[in-house]
């Protein structure tokens, strides 16, 4: 047989109905379109933006299928998982890429947000590095100088690291859908349930147009008011029939003149029977081939507003010039929903594979409860926003148990995972068991170096803590551990000495450039160190006068104290003004408790008649006892008091 039905003479005008021919039976082509009750908009082919006419559907979360690109999508509330073109952990990305994360730029770091629990944006700096805050067993990381504590990162310092260890007495706190191949069952449209079968019209029947040409007539139990024409005229016609003297009357044949009559074809024929084919009761078993009525359309080619005056009215089926016929889908009650809005309502379609359409933008989605799994999503090209609840960055949550951002997961591993086989395969997130997330510290673009080795570009610069308790380990290769030991503490034996190191001049000379330029420790050849002794304004000698001026006594038979604890004798300047030798003596005893004559001196010096005597003693006399004095007599051993006295100045610590 061949496509469509051409209905007969004289019905409809032998209009052609539009079907298709399968297997000998000719299936019906209908024409869909969208609207509320007593309303219709012809459905959109073909790609295009989105208008009234375009069918809002679901995706069923087991399709197959891929989606063609979304060139915008403004809001999605929740994404439970989302792959990248289904490519598994370790396998081989080719043209497709894992999904990239970004964020927004900004050169220094972004104003807090408001208060914990706020949704906030991610920091990234200008060239894509993500800003990150390094944690220690769940403390922030401590930076600049300061005390060291369980925020304080513990670090290995390279052996050649040419850096200054700088200790520093102050810190300042720094603070896809797949494929849906069978739609099983369409309970509503419009948010009501589908009606099916004879019965009175509610909101769940389907509103169709029968085709001006459909020779079929339409069966309708109860009564039938007919008006003329299409207009909206609900006054009946009423029809008077005589045989020349007596009037028709119907209905009731008991007491009323029954019509006769006699239906004739066109050529004038009595027609004796009638048949538009067997009627068939619904959900009964369908007998072989059966011939049925076929239905009638009014041409409309414009859809309007209402051809009826209110639900329940009788309404004649319509449909355009080909004769497809307008027909409104249903879910269930529900009628399929069209244009932007939400799902329900939606017919859940499939999208083919090789789709080079674009699915248009959605400008607000207000809840997706729960996607699954979105197996493939070819493209994306722009994702404003993954928000919860549409929350903007710096927005309130509402607290505990409210709308949150999104939260990221990843593959959970105690050791670290496996590589995968090559560079720009996908790869799953490392994340602990205890959900932090392991990261890879970079350092303008250079990986950072860990273990003790040399230091370069992936070897990070760190301050350590002043009072930290540590030991900066430094290992040249020779030694299992080298220490580092306090003072006034008892030997360890067998313990690692960190030695000092010079270098040999057996002439001294200058080994840096200029001041402020770093310089070795030199040693003469024996590896006597090269000092030179630098005056300074503080921590100089103490002087100790005798010499009868300024309101000190001159020194004579009876002892003065130099100090009245244990010190140090750096040098001394005596003046004799006798006509003879007179002696000068040290004592290592407290002045109140010497007996000149008898108290033995330290030592004692002998200053010519009419001379000076001086004498500079760079590594001192040390005077151990708990004071200390002198005196001069006229002989060595007497206590004869020099008749004038002699001067003396001595300088101690």
């Amino acid at each position: 047989m061949v496509d469509n039905v051409t209905l007969s003479a004289g019905t409809a005008d032998g209009a052609t109905i539009a079907s298709d021919d399968i297997g000998g039976v000719q299936y019906q082509l209908i024409k869909t379109g969208f609207g509320a009750l007593d309303a219709f908009v012809f459905a959109v082919a073909g790609n295009g933006a989105t208008t009234t006419g375009t069918q809002r559907v679901t995706i069923a979360n087991d399709s197959t299928g891929v989606l063609a690109t979304v060139s915008t999508v403004t809001t999605v509330s929740t994404v439970t998982t989302l792959t990248g073109g289904g490519v598994s952990h370790d396998g081989a990305g080719g043209a497709v890429k894992p999904h990239l994360i970004g964020g927004y730029a900004s050169a220094a770091a972004p104003t807090d947000v408001s208060a914990d629990g706020d949704a906030t944006n991610i920091w990234v700096l200008r060239n894509g590095a993500q800003a990150i805050q390094p944690t220690f067993a769940g403390v922030l990381a401590t930076t600049g100088n300061g005390v060291s504590g369980t925020g304080v990162q513990r670090v290995t310092l390279a052996s050649d690291s040419t850096g200054v260890i700088a200790t520093v007495s102050t810190v300042t706190l720094v603070s896809t859908v797949t494929t849906v191949s069978t739609v099983t069952s369409l309970t509503q449209m419009n948010g009501q349930a589908i009606a099916m079968g004879t019965g009175a019209r509610s909101a769940g029947t389907q509103r169709v147009t029968i085709a001006t040409d459909d020779v079929v007539p339409a069966s309708q139990s109860g009564t039938w008011t007919v008006q003329p024409g299409n207009t909206a005229n609900t006054t009946p016609w009423l029809a008077s029939i005589h045989d020349g003297t007596t009037k028709a009357e119907v209905l009731d044949l008991t007491t009323k003149n029954a019509l006769a009559v006699a239906i004739v074809d066109t050529n004038g024929d009595q027609i004796a029977s009638f048949g538009g084919g067997t009627q068939y009761t619904e959900d009964a078993a369908a007998a072989a081939d059966p011939v049925a009525n076929a239905i009638n359309l009014i041409r409309l080619d414009t859809l309007s507003g209402s051809t009826v005056s209110a639900d329940g009215d009788n309404i004649a089926l319509r449909g355009n010039s080909t004769g497809a016929a307008y027909v409104e889908l249903v879910t269930g009650t529900t009628k399929v929903a069209s244009g932007n809005g939400t799902a329900t309502g939606a017919l859940r379609v499939s999208l083919a594979s090789d789709s080079t359409g674009v699915i248009a933008t959605v400008s607000t989605v207000t809840t997706v409860s729960t996607v699954t799994t979105v197996s493939t999503v070819t493209t994306v090209s722009t994702v404003t926003a993954i928000v919860g609840s549409n929350l903007a960055h710096d927005g309130a949550t509402g607290g505990a148990g409210s709308v949150k951002p999104h939260l990221i997961g990843g593959f959970a591993s105690a050791a670290a995972p496996t590589d995968v086989s090559a560079d720009a395969d996908a790869v799953n997130a490392w994340f602990l068991r205890s959900g932090a997330q392991v990261i890879q510290p970079t350092f303008a673009g250079v990986l950072a170096t860990t273990g003790n080795g040399a230091s370069g570009t992936g070897v990070q610069r760190v301050t350590i803590a002043n009072d930290s308790t540590g030991l900066i380990s430094v290992n040249p290769g020779t030694a299992a551990n080298w220490g580092v030991y306090v003072e006034d503490a008892a030997e360890t034996a067998g313990g690692n000495l960190m030695m000092a190191g010079a270098v040999r001049r057996d002439t001294l000379a200058s080994s840096s450039g200029s001041s402020g330029d770093n310089s070795t420790i030199n040693t003469t050849g024996e590896g006597a160190l090269w000092v030179t002794e630098a005056p300074t304004a503080t921590g100089g000698l103490t002087t100790f006068m005798a010499s009868g001026s300024d309101g000190s006594s001159i020194l004579v038979a009876t002892s003065q104290a130099v100090k009245a604890s244990a010190g140090v004798l750096y040098g001394y300047y005596a003046y004799n003004p006798e006509a003879a030798v007179t002696f000068v003596h040290f004592y290592n005893t407290a002045s109140a408790s010497v007996t000149v004559g008898t108290t033995n001196p330290l030592f004692t010096i002998a200053i010519p008649a009419a001379s000076a005597a001086n004498l500079a003693i760079p590594h001192g006399i040390t005077f151990s006892n708990a004071g200390w004095a002198v005196a001069a007599t006229t002989t060595a051993g007497g206590n004869t008091a020099p008749a004038t006295g002699v001067s003396l100045v001595a300088w101690y610590k």
